[in-house]
């Protein structure tokens, strides 16, 4: 999947996506209410796994509960990195990572820290967090120069969290289609978190322990960008996954299809949300035909093509 804006999104795109990338929630939806046509479930080749509770006590899980409604958190004081290869113009310009053989970390931060990215004369012109082991130890969430204010890491969060929210939900009719990709991770600004809706559950991934420790805890922050306009729940990490266990499965609306989803077992979370458009010009096509599948993996392809599209 590529990660870009249609023209009317680009002030929203960071500089390092504005040239020739589309952004693959972009969407014109039908009206209609849609009757039951058909519906599947997602099984993947894989061993089949299920989800470990977020709120059990074997493991701390980056999205577990908080008692209270909006997260409690505090950021320490960001440590400083130092580069020993001159980036700073593709880190002003928006470059979201900086890799691990650019960096002079002498001591090295934990998973998630909070980092400020400095010049070898001691200017700083970004701030990320740190990824212990991954070759990207940086990801970068805001970048500045001389005399740039760097915001609070937390209300960042929640303000981008918010505006991605904002994106999706100016193009869907919830009503006819709640399934989408929330979160697209370094093209809306969050960095290493990708966040997929299905019907009343967010299901997360994340890219390396960094990501999962700099974002923790990500459950209520999630429920406080949402408010009352998108009810959640539940909060799954794909990352969670157990062997052997019972199905998951959620029944979601997609231009008015139903559709049964696994999210235990489904590939890409519990369907492939890329190819929503695809499916609707398959629908207008190939109504009243008979068809040759070719392609075969997505059978919710197969149970469009008996769908009119409006």
């Amino acid at each position: 999947m590529t990660v870009g804006s249609s023209p009317s999104d680009k002030s929203h795109v960071p500089p390092y996506l504005a040239h020739g990338a589309r952004r693959i929630d972009r969407v014109h939806l039908p009206v209609a209410a849609g009757r039951r046509v058909g519906c599947y479930r997602i099984q993947s080749a894989a061993p089949k796994e299920k989800w470990r509770s977020t709120d059990g006590r074997r493991r701390t899980s980056n999205l577990r509960r908080r008692s209270s409604s909006a997260p409690s958190m505090t950021r320490d004081r960001p440590r400083a990195v130092v580069l020993k290869k001159n980036l700073s113009r593709s880190i002003r310009q928006g470059h979201p990572w900086i890799y691990r053989d650019a960096l002079d970390a002498r001591v090295l931060p934990d998973d998630g820290a909070l980092v400020e990215i400095r010049t070898r004369d001691g200017r700083p012109i970004a701030r990320g967090f740190w990824d212990e082991r991954s070759p990207i130890a940086v990801r970068v969430l805001e970048s500045g120069g001389p005399g740039h204010r760097f915001a609070d890491a937390d209300s960042l969060l929640a303000e981008r969290l918010r505006a991605a929210l904002d994106r999706r939900l100016e193009r869907l009719d919830l009503s006819r289609t709640n399934v989408f990709r929330w979160v697209h991770g370094e093209g809306d600004l969050l960095p290493g978190v990708h966040v997929d809706f299905y019907a009343d559950t967010a299901v997360a991934r994340f890219d390396g322990d960094g990501a999962g420790a700099f974002y923790d805890p990500f459950q209520p922050r999630l429920r406080v960008a949402a408010g009352p306009r998108l009810p959640i729940r539940a909060v799954l990490d794909r990352s969670l996954r157990k062997t052997g266990a019972k199905e998951d499965e959620r029944e979601i609306l997609e231009n008015g299809v139903r559709f049964v989803v696994d999210l235990a077992h489904g590939q890409k979370g519990g369907l492939f949300i890329d190819q929503r458009e695809n499916r609707v010009r398959v629908a207008g096509r190939a109504r009243g035909k008979s068809v040759l599948n070719l392609f075969g993996t997505p059978v919710a392809l197969r149970c469009t093509r008996r769908w009119r599209a409006p």
